[in-house]
């Protein structure tokens, strides 16, 4: 059974003009007013010692805490994206840096402290899992087109996918999924002139190959042969895109 001691509270400041929105539970509010790692906040709190605050909500869930969260920071709005005088820098809840406005330098930072690593086994997993089944929208797939084109792949990463790809073997249940799937379609086609596919559609192919998914796998989700998909790869169909 999910908690019901969370709260919400509005600090505000000496003129009373409402400055953050928080959640929490226990002595959360206590401990953001001497910890807050909101810069604008703590230079009040250096200020003026203290600033007014209330729990304006009470014996919340955590799932209705954010709710609130959100639906406050939404109604008065935030002083970074000049939608109100709230000093919080994101859009509320447990989403982190969702709706948060990062900097150009603050995005390198993140992008140079991201270089080079590698995900866990366990984290690759969690990712297939989360992606299994999603549809991708059409516009999702015009940003995937416009950031990829032009790009050119390097003979490690060729060579990588390459590699991901040789020796592949299917599971017996793997295989009968597949039988199942491809029941009632035409796959008698010629390879070379495969099923109509849209423009977004060849983008969206030669992304999924980059990122590592397997031909056979694209070929079953578009039910065109593997070695359409082969050609769509090397080009030599659909060159111009």
């Amino acid at each position: 059974m999910p908690h019901s001691d969370y709260y919400i509270y509005a600090i505000f400041s000496i003129t009373g003009i409402p400055r953050y929105i928080g959640k929490g539970r226990a002595g959360r509010l206590a401990y953001h007013k001497k910890h807050s790692s909101n810069a604008r906040l703590s230079h009040l709190y250096a200020k003026y010692r203290d600033l007014p605050s209330i729990k304006i909500r009470t014996g919340l869930t955590n799932a209705q805490a954010n709710e609130y969260e959100i639906a406050f920071i939404k109604a008065i709005g935030r002083l970074d994206i000049r939608t109100g005088p709230l000093f919080n820098l994101t859009d509320g809840g447990d989403g982190g840096t969702y709706g948060r406005i990062c900097s150009p330098e603050t995005k390198l930072r993140m992008r140079n402290a991201q270089l080079g690593k590698k995900n866990s086994p366990s984290a690759i997993e969690k990712i297939r899992i989360s992606s299994t089944g999603r549809n991708v929208s059409d516009a999702t797939r015009e940003k995937l087109r416009i950031a990829s084109t032009g790009r050119m792949k390097s003979p490690e990463t060729r060579e990588k996918l390459r590699q991901a790809n040789t020796g592949v073997i299917f599971t017996e249940e793997r295989r009968l999924n597949m039988s199942k799937s491809l029941k009632g379609k035409n796959t008698g086609r010629d390879s070379r002139v495969p099923r109509k596919l849209s423009e977004l559609d060849i983008m969206d192919i030669r992304n999924k190959i980059s990122s590592g998914m397997l031909q056979k796998e694209i070929a079953l989700m578009y039910a065109v042969s593997i070695s359409t998909i082969c050609m769509i790869n090397t080009r030599r169909i659909y060159a111009w895109l």
